[in-house]
């Protein structure tokens, strides 16, 4: 079974002025670094033409879903029920991603499952394997 989990999820982008522009934005987990998602832009969607990769927290994903949360570049908020705001601050200004909540909560699910063993908790799989390969060699 691979480590990693992809999903594309709906979004919009938000311009400086007129209507948000859909896309499809790609969110990657990889268990081998459980405490970080990876967010994939499409080059349509980049200032200068290039597919665009965001990596943060997962934890600031999961608590972004139901709260608002962060303080530097990313920050998230819900929106109402099936909206997730993303703010994303770069030298160029800030970039507005509205996200389908259902589709970053199905995300965090499979990337839940994908890591947890032993019904750890959320973050801690790579301590826990660390852990287990200490005692195996004691």
């Amino acid at each position: 079974m691979s480590a990693t989990v992809k999903r594309s999820v709906r979004a919009s982008l938000v311009a400086a002025a007129g209507e948000p522009r859909p896309l499809r934005v790609a969110l990657r987990y990889d268990a081998h670094d459980p405490l970080a998602v990876h967010l994939h832009f499409p080059a349509q969607a980049c200032l200068d033409g290039t597919e665009t990769v965001w990596t943060f927290a997962r934890d600031l994903l999961e608590e972004g879903v139901h709260a608002p949360v962060g303080e530097g570049d990313v920050r998230l908020r819900p929106d109402g029920p099936g909206r997730t705001v993303l703010a994303l601050h770069a030298d160029e200004g800030v970039a507005l991603v509205l996200l389908d909540t259902d589709g970053l909560k199905g995300f965090l699910t499979a990337a839940r499952r994908r890591g947890l063993r032993g019904g750890g908790k959320a973050g801690t799989e790579a301590l826990d394997r660390g852990l287990a390969e200490l005692l195996r060699g004691a």
